[in-house]
């Protein structure tokens, strides 16, 4: 017997569908005195509560406890997921860690940051966008040697929205991007910075354009309401309350107010010892045109473990996939569908650890492409015959 939990969510707050109260959920008031439980309880708690409990219905239901238990989710569950591998590795036997917001309260302020860069004449209209991602293509799609449509690695390709984009002579046209335009598109590349240009979390990696405008810009920015609502009831500390705007956020002194938050949100602690002990697997997996949550901290992360613990240790039980040309948990250009349970599956109980998995790309629920997907560092390359829409004309190898 086992048991499995499913959690997928792109929102960062309680309320399924991010909408409604956002994160006041967390301020402490007359009205709401367990707000820092609720906010605990967000952060890592309730999923360790919920899997004690089910563990303990499923063995007085069924008269024994489940063989194995398997935790899967993306976004907010692959947070939630990795604060589990942390903080209580005792629960779950394997974890497919989708998306993870690692690093939240970099995210968030990295929301507030393009926000601010797409106010008034800076902002980008999102008629442009078809032009932005069709020129960042161009640049960037035969970085990997094979002209796919996909953008394997977005860090291979040196797009410079100065140089690469053209620019408008004297009006805004359709086909051309102002000054102020190529500013504000440079921020969301370039990352979080303060006064001095150092960078306090990293920049948008180019792939994932054409989506922008459920995100990043356009008048509906809706991450934005999101981001700016955890900053005034429990990011910043102390929080500043219902008046506070994003445009009041300071790059220069805010950023030391989110350490208290970053301390329950942030899945960071490097020592993943206990779980690797017990025989725990993590699947990691992220797509490289995320436009939601940057994928980088999470290799960031995945780099770190792998030093402190050596890179054969760490890949004996804990291994990452990036996932070229796939949106936010699903979608995109890419190869993103992909039966992580049963390969995490094969990985605990038969010992089969993931070398090599394929990906398909589905068009009306039919594969249209395979291709795939390999640990990394390793990526995938093309023999040189064959469709290149078929995974068996690719090999893994280091880049």
């Amino acid at each position: 017997m086992l048991s499995y939990w499913r959690s997928i969510c792109s929102c960062y707050f309680a309320p399924i569908t991010c909408s409604g109260p956002l994160a006041t959920f967390a301020l402490v008031t007359p009205e709401n005195p367990h707000g820092h439980r609720k906010l605990l309880d967000f952060a890592y708690l309730s999923v360790h509560n919920t899997a004690v409990l089910a563990k303990q219905i499923i063995k007085n239901h069924y008269g024994n406890a489940p063989k194995y238990s398997y935790w899967v989710g993306c976004s907010t569950g692959g947070r939630q997921g990795m604060q589990e591998a942390q903080r209580y590795p005792e629960d779950f036997d394997g974890l497919v860690i989708g998306a993870p917001v690692m690093f939240l309260t970099g995210n968030v302020m990295r929301r507030i940051w393009v926000g601010q860069a797409q106010m008034g004449d800076a902002a980008l209209p999102v008629e442009k966008l078809p032009l932005l991602n069709e020129l960042v293509y161009a640049k960037c799609d035969n970085s990997d040697g094979l002209a796919d449509g996909v953008i394997d690695d977005p860090r291979r390709c040196d797009f410079q929205p100065a140089r690469d984009l053209p620019k408008c002579n004297s009006s805004d046209n359709a086909d051309c991007f102002t000054t102020l335009q190529i500013g504000g598109i440079a921020k969301i590349y370039g990352g979080v910075r303060n006064s001095k240009g150092q960078v306090l979390f990293p920049g948008e990696p180019v792939g994932s354009e054409s989506v922008w405008a459920e995100n990043l810009v356009g008048p509906s920015k809706l991450v934005l309401p999101r981001a700016e609502s955890q900053m005034k009831f429990y990011a910043l500390d102390p929080p500043p309350g219902a008046e506070w705007s994003y445009k009041q956020f300071n790059f220069d002194k805010d950023p030391a107010r989110l350490a208290k938050a970053a301390k329950i949100m942030n899945p960071l602690n490097h020592d993943l010892a206990p779980l690797k002990n017990r025989g725990g697997k993590i699947l990691q997996w992220s797509g490289w045109a995320d436009q939601q949550v940057n994928p980088l901290p999470g290799i960031t992360y995945y780099e770190t473990v792998s030093k402190k613990m050596g890179a054969a240790a760490t890949r004996d039980f804990y291994r990452l996939f990036m996932v070229p040309g796939t949106f936010h948990c699903s979608g995109g250009p890419g190869c993103g569908s992909v039966d992580w349970l049963a390969a995490l599956m094969d990985w605990v109980e038969k010992g089969v650890a993931p070398n090599r998995l394929v990906g398909a790309h589905l068009e009306k629920g039919q594969p249209t492409r395979t291709r795939p997907l390999c640990p990394y560092p390793q990526v995938a390359k093309y023999r040189g015959t064959g469709s290149i829409d078929d995974a068996a004309n690719f090999e893994c190898r280091m880049p």
